[in-house]
């Protein structure tokens, strides 16, 4: 056997990232397909070269994939992110921290093609998450990963940009830095700890 990440739904490792405690034999079985009784059977050395390659596929950077097609029907990503809704935002941001919700936020970036020219694509409008969730547990895991990695990147580039503007601002205009420091706020030693935590922010672990 030959692990192969391509092969692994979102809804397979939804399954076992949900449990409250994740043991390499749960990733074994969902990458492997294999039930308890079938594992137990495969020999140890090959437990180890699995184990090895199922970390290897899970921490792999995967460019993201704008377009696949699941049971006939063409899925498209948001074709830009930045014309992002007020309620597609508001679902996806609710969505995408949890495994278990995971597939609800997939079905806010992905959706049904309506009309293509070359790359160029419109999707569907969106109604609700509601409405391709449960289909969207069977895309590959691998294009799942990759649309969680971007939406954070373009999140905190986002976020790390504004936060810089604030803080320009806000050293050139001495009165109002004044004015708050005279009430208390420290906006720029807040700026700063905001930036610290972006840094730190990383989609969901593996």
């Amino acid at each position: 056997m030959k692990i192969n990440i391509k092969d692994v739904t979102l809804g397979d490792y939804q399954k076992v990232m949900i449990k409250d405690e994740v043991t390499q034999e749960d990733l074994l079985k969902c990458f492997l397909k294999l039930t308890q009784k079938e594992l137990n059977k495969i020999p140890q050395k090959d437990i180890e070269l699995y184990n090895l390659e199922i970390n290897q596929a899970l921490n792999k950077d995967y460019d993201l994939e704008r377009t696949f097609k699941l049971d006939g029907i063409n899925y498209g990503f948001i074709p830009k992110l930045d014309d992002i809704t007020y309620g597609e935002n508001l679902d996806l941001t609710k969505y995408i921290g949890e495994y278990g919700s995971m597939h609800k936020a997939m079905a806010v970036l992905f959706r049904p093609i309506k009309q293509k020219i070359g790359d160029q694509y419109l999707i569907e409008e969106y109604t609700s998450s509601y409405l391709y969730a449960e289909k969207l547990k069977q895309m590959p895991l691998h294009i799942a990963l990759a649309a969680v990695v971007f939406f954070y990147n373009l999140t905190s580039e986002l976020l790390d940009y504004t936060l810089k503007y604030l803080e320009q601002e806000i050293v050139k205009d001495s009165d109002l830095k004044t004015t708050l420091q005279e009430n208390g706020v420290d906006i720029l030693s807040s700026i700063h700890s905001l930036k610290e935590t972006l840094q730190d922010l990383k989609p969901l672990p593996n």
